[in-house]
């Protein structure tokens, strides 16, 4: 069986098949005994909508469990952050090397790069959501 990241959160809407969910995003250190001696802990609320046939089975308020995937998780580091550093690194190097840009030339366009980068992910949204499933459960 796939491992499971897990996370509990509070159903804050639901409409037709989508159930729009907040949950409280920890770092490893927010639940330490001594957090409040230490400044890097932190938490995060985030809202995950998980489309779901059996979305009128819940109420707004109610407790749930939301899970995805292990593999779901590593996709969306490697969307997220691996490819923009290849796209980063490489654009550089071509820059630098190959068009013979000044360097500070070669870092705005590497971030307009990015940027177009992520407007693309931004208009796929319909076919990431698709790729990146959410489930739900009650708890």
């Amino acid at each position: 069986m796939e491992d499971l990241i897990s996370h509990r959160g509070i159903v804050e809407h639901i409409e037709g098949d989508t159930v729009s969910v907040k949950i409280l995003q920890q770092s490893a250190c927010a639940s330490c005994k001594v957090k409040s001696m230490c400044s890097s802990a932190e938490s995060k609320e985030k809202t995950v909508d998980v489309t779901t046939s059996e979305a009128s089975g819940f109420k707004v308020g109610e407790e749930v469990m939301v899970y995805a995937g292990l593999s779901t998780g590593r996709k969306a580091v490697i969307v997220a952050f691996v490819i923009p550093l290849i796209i980063m690194v490489l654009w550089l190097v071509v820059a630098i090397k190959f068009l013979g840009l000044s360097d500070l030339t070669a870092i705005a366009s590497d971030l307009m790069l990015l940027g177009v980068y992520y407007i693309v992910l931004s208009l796929n949204r319909k076919r990431l959501n698709r790729r990146f499933m959410f489930y739900i459960k009650k708890c």
